[in-house]
């Protein structure tokens, strides 16, 4: 039996779905300017909220920066510039800093970023409208790691052609964001079947790859492995097994990637397909 979620929890469902409703019905022209102050906003409600628990955790940190480093490395040789989209609390951002000439990091919120030494190659850009504030093909590698799922879905599409105009020819987007077939990831999931908190949608790797190419995205693949370097494998076959996977109940679907009889481990976040891994080539 499921236990009964704890008041803490239900807490923060009732804040997030409150903000995220505002985010859901606000008028596309409002919505880029009004995610900074949502994120304020939940940081003050909510002090206890994991975004700002990690910040607190130097360990933590480092593992997560780790983790990032391992799945970017195979993209990291002779980078000039790194851009990271929803950088959160700079972990990564601060840790390329020393092996790339140039660094750029977009944040909504000042809450994670506030605090930290930023080394003289790292530029902060703040996120108050669709528009990456850089020239056109000025950027070698750019990433997001668990950022698109908290953009309205009207505002994927406006995203991912930004990300793609400021890329240089050839230039590639590695793209993190948690499977929709074994959500919802936020703290929904003590509650309903969908996201109804800040997750405003999650996405397939058939989705998500689907969206790359609509952006104008010539190449896309997915990235095997969470914490370690990547192998790049076609889209398609993970296409076809989450269509046949999409066609379970969402409880069966969740018991059975979860269960180690698929290939991998069987532990968040490192379940089979829990995690959309794909790379972008301009």
């Amino acid at each position: 039996m499921t236990p009964e979620p704890s008041a803490a929890l239900r807490r923060q469902y009732e804040v997030e779905r409150e903000l995220a409703d505002r985010l859901r019905t606000a008028p596309k022209e409002a919505r880029w300017r009004l995610y900074g102050p949502v994120y304020e906003e939940l940081f003050r409600r909510l002090p206890d909220q994991p975004q700002l628990a990690q910040k607190a955790d130097p360990a933590a940190r480092a593992v997560l920066a780790r983790l990032q480093t391992l799945l970017l490395t195979p993209f990291l040789e002779g980078v000039e510039s790194f851009l990271e989209v929803g950088a959160g609390d700079g972990s990564l951002v601060l840790s390329l800093a020393s092996r790339v000439p140039q660094v750029y990091a977009v944040e909504a919120s000042e809450t994670v970023l506030e605090g930290e030494g930023a080394p003289p190659n790292l530029r902060v850009l703040r996120a108050e409208s669709e528009r990456i504030a850089l020239p056109d093909a000025s950027v070698d590698l750019a990433f997001s790691s668990h950022f698109v799922e908290h953009l309205h879905p009207d505002d994927l599409a406006d995203h991912l052609r930004e990300v793609r105009r400021v890329l240089r020819p050839g230039a590639a987007y590695v793209c993190v964001t948690p499977n929709r077939l074994l959500g919802p990831h936020d703290v929904s999931k003590h509650f309903s079947e969908v996201p109804r908190g800040l997750h405003l949608a999650e996405y397939t790797h058939r989705e998500l790859g689907r969206a790359l190419f609509a952006a104008g995205f010539a190449r896309v693949r997915v990235l095997r492995g969470v914490g370690r370097p990547p192998a790049v494998w076609p889209l398609p076959p993970y296409a076809a097994l989450e269509a046949v996977l999409g066609l379970l109940p969402a409880r069966a679907r969740r018991r059975l990637l979860s269960s180690g009889l698929l290939p991998g481990a069987s532990e968040p976040p490192f379940r089979p397909l829990e995690q959309v891994k794909l790379a972008g080539w301009k």
